[in-house]
């Protein structure tokens, strides 16, 4: 399991609005809690972005209802 803020790569990031708050889940592992979608958003590229020794991306996937 990925610790929250880890340097390993991530294959899969989650954004989703639950009970008000937005939240981005990095590889199964909690990464951070938001109130407004946007910062969700960048947080979820940032840990995309995260260096890597993968040549594929990460998968972002946003839940937005």
């Amino acid at each position: 399991m990925t610790r929250q803020g880890s340097d390993d790569e991530a294959r899969f990031i989650r954004v989703s609005k639950q009970h008000g708050m937005w939240q981005v889940i990095r590889d199964g592992a909690f990464y951070g809690h938001y109130r407004d979608r946007q910062p969700a958003i960048d947080a979820a590229r940032a840990a995309a972005l995260l260096p890597s020794t993968r040549s594929s991306p990460a998968e972002v996937v946003i839940y937005d209802s």
